[in-house]
C-alpha cells in the first residue's frame, strides 16, 4: 500500500491506497500541504478499489451496517471515530473523483471533533488585519467579490477552517479543497469583523441579523456535516460560541459591485 501524509489546518491525515495513481494524485494536487510528520497519531483514510455493483445488487454492505452504499455515486465508506480510521471503497472508474469528494466531507467531520469548522465563504482581510467573511449559496457572488476586490487581501473564495485561539481571536486556515490550492503564508490570526450572508440586489443594504437567524445561517453554511456521524450538539455549540463573538448581517448588493468601505 502506498501512502501520503497531509497536514491541513493543523490536522494530519494519512491516505493509503493500493492504487498508486491515487496517492500520486493527492501528492501532486496537495503538494503545498504535504506533511513531514509521519506518525501513528493521525487520521487515516484507506482507499480500496472494488466492484461496487455486487454491493448494490445484493444490498450487501461491507461495513456491517455501519455505512451505506451511495447508489448514485457507487461508493461506500465507513469512519471509526475512536480509532480515527476511515475506509472508502470505490469502483476503478470513479476512485479518483470520489476519493477527493469523500476526503473533504470526512475532513469536515474531523474539524468538528477538533473544535473548528470547515466553512464555505469568501474571506477578505483589510489593512488592519480584520477579516470579513462573505457566504451564501453557490452563484451568489463570493468569487466575484474576491476577483473585484483590489484593496483587501484574499485568503479564499471557497473553504476555510475557522478556529478560536487562546488569544480570543480566530485562526482562519486555508485548505486545498478549492481551485486555488496554494497556501496563505501570512499570519492566520485575525479579528473577524462580521459574517455577511449575501443576497443579490440592485440596492446596497446591510441588515443586522438576530442571533437566532445568524445561528441558523451559520449552521446551514458549514460544509456538508454528516449529522448521523457528527453530533449536532457539537456543531451548535461551536456555532453558538462563534456568533457570541462575531456579529452577522444580511448583505444586499449587486453581485458585481460591492462597496467594501460601507462595511466599516
Amino acid at each position: 500500500m502506498d501512502s501520503v501524509y497531509l497536514k491541513i489546518a493543523g490536522i494530519t491525515l494519512k491516505i493509503t491506497s493500493e492504487v498508486k495513481g491515487v496517492i500520486d494524485r493527492f501528492s501532486e494536487m496537495y503538494k503545498h500541504y504535504l506533511s513531514p510528520d509521519k506518525n501513528d497519531d493521525c487520521y487515516t483514510l484507506s482507499i480500496v478499489v472494488d466492484n461496487m455493483e455486487k454491493y448494490i445488487q445484493t444490498d450487501l454492505l461491507p461495513f456491517n451496517g455501519t455505512a451505506k452504499v451511495k447508489t448514485h455515486y457507487f461508493y461506500s465508506a465507513a469512519y471509526d471515530k475512536e480509532k480515527k480510521t476511515a475506509t472508502l471503497i470505490a469502483g476503478i472508474d470513479n476512485v479518483y473523483s470520489f476519493s477527493e469528494e469523500y476526503l473533504v466531507n470526512w475532513f469536515s467531520s474531523i474539524c468538528i471533533e477538533n473544535s473548528c469548522l470547515l466553512f464555505h465563504a469568501a474571506v477578505l482581510i483589510d489593512e488592519h488585519e480584520n477579516a470579513y467573511l462573505f457566504y451564501g449559496p453557490s452563484g451568489i457572488g463570493k468569487s466575484t467579490i474576491s476577483r473585484n476586490n483590489h484593496f483587501w487581501k484574499k485568503i479564499t473564495d471557497d473553504l476555510i477552517v475557522i478556529k478560536k485561539n487562546k488569544k480570543g481571536k480566530y485562526d482562519l486556515l486555508k485548505t486545498p479543497f478549492e481551485r486555488d490550492k496554494s497556501k496563505f503564508d501570512e499570519t492566520s490570526s485575525f479579528k473577524i469583523q462580521g459574517f455577511y450572508r449575501l443576497h443579490q440586489s440592485d440596492q446596497f443594504e446591510l441588515q443586522p441579523q438576530t442571533k437566532a437567524h445568524q445561528l441558523s445561517a451559520i449552521v446551514g453554511n458549514i460544509w456538508n456535516p454528516d449529522f448521523t456521524k457528527v453530533s449536532f450538539a457539537d456543531i451548535t455549540k461551536l456555532s453558538s460560541d462563534l456568533i457570541t463573538d462575531v456579529p452577522g448581517y444580511d448583505l444586499f448588493c449587486s453581485k458585481d459591485e460591492l462597496l467594501l468601505d460601507k462595511l466599516n
